[in-house]
Protein backbone atom coordinates (compact mmCIF):
# COMPACT_ATOMS: atom_id res chain seq x y z
CA UNK A 1 0.00 0.00 0.00
CA UNK A 2 2.88 2.37 0.70
CA UNK A 3 3.97 2.25 -2.94
CA UNK A 4 0.49 3.18 -4.13
CA UNK A 5 0.36 6.03 -1.62
CA UNK A 6 3.59 7.40 -3.09
CA UNK A 7 2.11 6.93 -6.57
CA UNK A 8 -1.00 8.94 -5.63
CA UNK A 9 1.17 11.76 -4.28
CA UNK A 10 3.19 11.67 -7.50
CA UNK A 11 0.02 11.86 -9.63
CA UNK A 12 -1.40 14.71 -7.58
CA UNK A 13 1.86 16.66 -7.89
CA UNK A 14 2.00 15.92 -11.63
CA UNK A 15 -1.56 17.16 -12.17
CA UNK A 16 -0.84 20.36 -10.25
CA UNK A 17 2.31 20.85 -12.33
CA UNK A 18 0.32 20.26 -15.51
CA UNK A 19 -2.27 22.84 -14.50
CA UNK A 20 0.44 25.45 -13.92
CA UNK A 21 2.10 24.57 -17.23
CA UNK A 22 -1.14 24.94 -19.14
CA UNK A 23 -1.74 28.31 -17.48
CA UNK A 24 1.59 29.81 -18.59
CA UNK A 25 1.71 28.10 -22.00
CA UNK A 26 -0.28 30.98 -23.46
CA UNK A 27 2.64 33.32 -22.77
CA UNK A 28 5.26 31.00 -24.27
CA UNK A 29 5.59 31.30 -28.04
CA UNK A 30 8.87 29.57 -28.88
CA UNK A 31 11.59 27.16 -27.82
CA UNK A 32 13.78 29.87 -26.28
CA UNK A 33 11.02 30.98 -23.91
CA UNK A 34 10.21 27.35 -23.10
CA UNK A 35 13.89 26.67 -22.35
CA UNK A 36 14.28 29.86 -20.29
CA UNK A 37 11.16 29.12 -18.25
CA UNK A 38 12.26 25.59 -17.53
CA UNK A 39 15.89 26.56 -16.84
CA UNK A 40 14.61 28.74 -13.99
CA UNK A 41 12.42 25.86 -12.87
CA UNK A 42 15.38 23.47 -12.84
CA UNK A 43 17.44 25.87 -10.72
CA UNK A 44 14.59 26.04 -8.20
CA UNK A 45 14.33 22.24 -8.23
CA UNK A 46 18.06 22.04 -7.50
CA UNK A 47 17.62 24.28 -4.46
CA UNK A 48 14.67 22.17 -3.26
CA UNK A 49 16.75 19.03 -3.81
CA UNK A 50 19.65 20.35 -1.74
CA UNK A 51 17.30 21.33 1.10
CA UNK A 52 15.61 17.91 1.17
CA UNK A 53 18.91 16.01 0.90
CA UNK A 54 20.48 18.00 3.73
CA UNK A 55 17.34 17.59 5.83
CA UNK A 56 17.80 13.82 5.42
CA UNK A 57 21.50 14.12 6.34
CA UNK A 58 22.42 12.67 2.94
CA UNK A 59 25.85 13.12 1.41
CA UNK A 60 25.75 15.21 -1.76
CA UNK A 61 28.94 13.71 -3.18
CA UNK A 62 29.26 10.24 -1.67
CA UNK A 63 26.82 8.69 -4.15
CA UNK A 64 28.76 9.46 -7.33
CA UNK A 65 29.28 5.95 -8.65
CA UNK A 66 29.42 5.50 -12.48
CA UNK A 67 25.95 3.92 -12.59
CA UNK A 68 24.51 6.66 -10.38
CA UNK A 69 25.94 9.37 -12.64
CA UNK A 70 24.68 7.56 -15.76
CA UNK A 71 21.17 7.22 -14.33
CA UNK A 72 21.11 10.86 -13.21
CA UNK A 73 22.41 12.05 -16.60
CA UNK A 74 19.78 10.03 -18.50
CA UNK A 75 17.11 11.43 -16.21
CA UNK A 76 18.35 15.01 -16.63
CA UNK A 77 18.80 14.70 -20.39
CA UNK A 78 15.33 13.25 -20.98
CA UNK A 79 13.73 15.66 -18.51
CA UNK A 80 15.18 18.65 -20.38
CA UNK A 81 13.76 17.47 -23.69
CA UNK A 82 10.47 16.49 -22.10
CA UNK A 83 9.73 19.78 -20.37
CA UNK A 84 10.57 21.89 -23.43
CA UNK A 85 8.50 19.75 -25.81
CA UNK A 86 5.67 19.48 -23.27
CA UNK A 87 5.35 23.23 -22.75
CA UNK A 88 5.31 23.90 -26.51
CA UNK A 89 3.00 20.95 -27.27
CA UNK A 90 0.43 21.81 -24.60
CA UNK A 91 0.04 25.21 -26.23
CA UNK A 92 -0.87 23.58 -29.55
CA UNK A 93 -3.15 20.72 -28.53
CA UNK A 94 -5.53 19.22 -25.99
CA UNK A 95 -3.85 18.36 -22.70
CA UNK A 96 -5.56 14.92 -22.66
CA UNK A 97 -3.94 13.99 -26.00
CA UNK A 98 -0.55 14.99 -24.66
CA UNK A 99 -0.92 12.70 -21.66
CA UNK A 100 -1.96 9.81 -23.92
CA UNK A 101 1.29 10.17 -25.88
CA UNK A 102 3.21 10.37 -22.62
CA UNK A 103 1.50 7.11 -21.69
CA UNK A 104 2.80 5.54 -24.90
CA UNK A 105 6.27 6.29 -23.54
CA UNK A 106 5.58 3.40 -21.18
CA UNK A 107 6.52 1.14 -24.08
CA UNK A 108 9.93 2.82 -24.25
CA UNK A 109 10.57 2.34 -20.53
CA UNK A 110 9.41 -1.29 -20.57
CA UNK A 111 11.62 -2.02 -23.60
CA UNK A 112 14.68 -0.44 -22.00
CA UNK A 113 14.01 -2.29 -18.73
CA UNK A 114 13.80 -5.52 -20.73
CA UNK A 115 17.08 -4.88 -22.59
CA UNK A 116 19.22 -3.48 -19.79
CA UNK A 117 17.60 -4.77 -16.59
CA UNK A 118 16.33 -8.10 -17.90
CA UNK A 119 12.75 -7.44 -16.77
CA UNK A 120 10.19 -9.56 -18.59
CA UNK A 121 7.31 -8.22 -20.67
CA UNK A 122 4.43 -10.70 -20.76
CA UNK A 123 1.90 -11.19 -23.54
CA UNK A 124 -0.79 -9.29 -21.67
CA UNK A 125 1.53 -6.33 -21.21
CA UNK A 126 2.03 -6.21 -24.97
CA UNK A 127 -1.72 -6.50 -25.56
CA UNK A 128 -2.33 -3.66 -23.12
CA UNK A 129 0.18 -1.44 -24.91
CA UNK A 130 -1.53 -2.20 -28.25
CA UNK A 131 -4.85 -1.11 -26.76
CA UNK A 132 -3.14 2.09 -25.61
CA UNK A 133 -2.00 2.73 -29.19
CA UNK A 134 -5.61 2.41 -30.34
CA UNK A 135 -6.65 4.82 -27.58
CA UNK A 136 -3.98 7.28 -28.74
CA UNK A 137 -5.28 7.07 -32.33
CA UNK A 138 -8.81 7.85 -31.15
CA UNK A 139 -7.55 10.73 -29.03
CA UNK A 140 -5.72 12.14 -32.05
CA UNK A 141 -9.01 12.31 -33.95
CA UNK A 142 -10.56 13.98 -30.89
CA UNK A 143 -7.77 16.55 -30.86
CA UNK A 144 -8.25 17.28 -34.58
CA UNK A 145 -11.94 17.96 -33.99
CA UNK A 146 -11.14 20.17 -30.99
CA UNK A 147 -8.05 22.03 -32.21
CA UNK A 148 -7.97 21.47 -35.98
CA UNK A 149 -5.64 19.47 -38.21
CA UNK A 150 -2.41 18.42 -36.53
CA UNK A 151 0.86 19.50 -38.14
CA UNK A 152 3.87 17.22 -38.56
CA UNK A 153 5.84 19.34 -36.09
CA UNK A 154 3.08 18.97 -33.47
CA UNK A 155 3.03 15.22 -33.97
CA UNK A 156 6.82 15.02 -33.62
CA UNK A 157 6.61 17.06 -30.41
CA UNK A 158 4.15 14.52 -29.03
CA UNK A 159 6.52 11.68 -29.94
CA UNK A 160 9.42 13.47 -28.23
CA UNK A 161 7.27 13.94 -25.11
CA UNK A 162 6.39 10.26 -25.00
CA UNK A 163 9.89 8.95 -25.72
CA UNK A 164 11.63 11.30 -23.28
CA UNK A 165 9.09 10.46 -20.57
CA UNK A 166 9.81 6.76 -21.11
CA UNK A 167 13.57 7.33 -20.82
CA UNK A 168 13.04 9.29 -17.60
CA UNK A 169 11.03 6.41 -16.15
CA UNK A 170 13.75 3.95 -17.16
CA UNK A 171 16.46 6.08 -15.54
CA UNK A 172 14.51 6.05 -12.27
CA UNK A 173 14.23 2.27 -12.43
CA UNK A 174 17.95 1.99 -13.26
CA UNK A 175 18.73 4.02 -10.14
CA UNK A 176 16.44 1.89 -7.96
CA UNK A 177 17.83 -1.39 -9.33
CA UNK A 178 21.55 -0.64 -9.54
CA UNK A 179 22.03 1.98 -6.81
CA UNK A 180 20.34 0.26 -3.91
CA UNK A 181 20.63 2.13 -0.64
CA UNK A 182 21.52 5.49 -2.20
CA UNK A 183 19.42 8.57 -1.40
CA UNK A 184 16.48 9.33 -3.71
CA UNK A 185 16.56 13.08 -3.10
CA UNK A 186 20.25 13.21 -4.11
CA UNK A 187 19.45 11.30 -7.31
CA UNK A 188 16.69 13.76 -8.18
CA UNK A 189 19.00 16.66 -7.33
CA UNK A 190 21.67 15.52 -9.77
CA UNK A 191 19.03 14.81 -12.41
CA UNK A 192 17.94 18.45 -12.22
CA UNK A 193 21.54 19.66 -12.23
CA UNK A 194 22.16 17.81 -15.52
CA UNK A 195 18.86 19.06 -16.88
CA UNK A 196 19.75 22.67 -16.00
CA UNK A 197 23.12 22.32 -17.75
CA UNK A 198 21.47 20.99 -20.93
CA UNK A 199 18.86 23.76 -20.87
CA UNK A 200 21.59 26.38 -20.37
CA UNK A 201 23.41 25.04 -23.43
CA UNK A 202 20.16 25.15 -25.41
CA UNK A 203 19.60 28.76 -24.31
CA UNK A 204 23.04 29.76 -25.58
CA UNK A 205 22.14 28.37 -29.00
CA UNK A 206 18.85 30.32 -29.04
CA UNK A 207 20.04 33.47 -27.28
CA UNK A 208 19.77 35.64 -30.42
CA UNK A 209 16.01 35.06 -30.66
CA UNK A 210 13.93 37.92 -29.16
CA UNK A 211 11.38 37.34 -26.42
CA UNK A 212 7.72 37.79 -27.38
CA UNK A 213 5.64 40.66 -26.01
CA UNK A 214 3.23 38.40 -24.04
CA UNK A 215 6.20 36.78 -22.33
CA UNK A 216 7.83 40.09 -21.40
CA UNK A 217 4.53 41.62 -20.25
CA UNK A 218 3.76 38.71 -17.91
CA UNK A 219 7.21 37.98 -16.46
CA UNK A 220 6.07 38.31 -12.84
CA UNK A 221 3.13 35.94 -13.24
CA UNK A 222 5.31 33.47 -15.16
CA UNK A 223 8.02 33.55 -12.50
CA UNK A 224 5.59 32.92 -9.62
CA UNK A 225 3.95 30.06 -11.54
CA UNK A 226 7.34 28.58 -12.40
CA UNK A 227 8.26 28.48 -8.69
CA UNK A 228 5.07 26.54 -7.94
CA UNK A 229 5.68 24.25 -10.94
CA UNK A 230 9.22 23.55 -9.76
CA UNK A 231 8.05 22.40 -6.35
CA UNK A 232 5.41 20.11 -7.84
CA UNK A 233 7.85 18.81 -10.48
CA UNK A 234 10.32 17.79 -7.79
CA UNK A 235 7.59 16.15 -5.73
CA UNK A 236 6.23 14.33 -8.79
CA UNK A 237 9.62 12.83 -9.62
CA UNK A 238 10.56 12.22 -5.98
CA UNK A 239 7.39 10.31 -5.09
CA UNK A 240 7.42 8.31 -8.34
CA UNK A 241 11.01 7.23 -7.63
CA UNK A 242 9.94 6.18 -4.11
CA UNK A 243 6.99 4.27 -5.59
CA UNK A 244 9.42 2.38 -7.85
CA UNK A 245 10.89 0.82 -4.70
CA UNK A 246 7.60 -0.99 -4.06
CA UNK A 247 5.84 -1.41 -7.42
CA UNK A 248 7.31 -3.33 -10.42
CA UNK A 249 8.00 -1.17 -13.47
CA UNK A 250 5.61 -3.13 -15.71
CA UNK A 251 2.82 -2.10 -13.31
CA UNK A 252 4.02 1.27 -12.02
CA UNK A 253 4.58 3.11 -15.29
CA UNK A 254 1.46 1.97 -17.16
CA UNK A 255 -0.63 2.65 -14.05
CA UNK A 256 0.95 6.05 -13.51
CA UNK A 257 0.49 7.07 -17.13
CA UNK A 258 -3.09 5.80 -17.37
CA UNK A 259 -4.25 7.51 -14.19
CA UNK A 260 -2.55 10.69 -15.40
CA UNK A 261 -4.81 10.60 -18.47
CA UNK A 262 -7.90 10.27 -16.26
CA UNK A 263 -6.71 13.11 -14.01
CA UNK A 264 -6.00 15.26 -17.07
CA UNK A 265 -9.44 14.56 -18.54
CA UNK A 266 -11.11 15.75 -15.35
CA UNK A 267 -8.86 18.82 -15.14
CA UNK A 268 -9.27 19.69 -18.83
CA UNK A 269 -13.05 19.41 -18.61
CA UNK A 270 -13.54 21.45 -15.45
CA UNK A 271 -10.68 23.94 -15.56
CA UNK A 272 -9.91 24.45 -19.26
CA UNK A 273 -13.35 23.77 -20.76
CA UNK A 274 -12.07 21.09 -23.15
CA UNK A 275 -15.33 19.38 -24.02
CA UNK A 276 -15.26 15.61 -23.54
CA UNK A 277 -16.75 14.19 -26.73
CA UNK A 278 -17.74 10.57 -27.35
CA UNK A 279 -14.33 9.99 -28.95
CA UNK A 280 -12.54 11.35 -25.91
CA UNK A 281 -14.60 9.21 -23.56
CA UNK A 282 -13.96 6.10 -25.70
CA UNK A 283 -10.23 6.87 -25.65
CA UNK A 284 -10.25 7.23 -21.87
CA UNK A 285 -12.26 4.02 -21.45
CA UNK A 286 -9.80 2.14 -23.68
CA UNK A 287 -6.97 3.53 -21.55
CA UNK A 288 -8.62 2.12 -18.43
CA UNK A 289 -9.18 -1.23 -20.19
CA UNK A 290 -5.51 -1.30 -21.20
CA UNK A 291 -4.51 -0.69 -17.58
CA UNK A 292 -6.72 -3.55 -16.42
CA UNK A 293 -5.12 -5.87 -18.98
CA UNK A 294 -1.59 -4.74 -18.09
CA UNK A 295 -2.03 -4.94 -14.35
CA UNK A 296 -4.48 -7.73 -13.61
CA UNK A 297 -4.59 -10.16 -16.56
Amino acid sequence: MLGYAFLFLSLFSGSAKGYCGKRISGFVSGYKEAALTNFIRMLICCVVGVVIALAQSASLFGSLTPVFVLAAFLSGFSTAFFIISWLVAVKKGAIILLDVFILLGVGVSLLLCRIFLNESIGLYKILGLLILIVAAYIMCSYNIKLKGKMTISSFLLLLVCGASSGITDFSQKLFITKCEGLNTAVFNLYSYVFSAIILAFFLLLKWHEPLSKPFKDNKKQIFITVIIMAIFLFLNSYFKTLAANYIPSDILYPLSGGLSVVFSAIMASFLFKEKLTIRAIIGIVLTVVALLVINFA
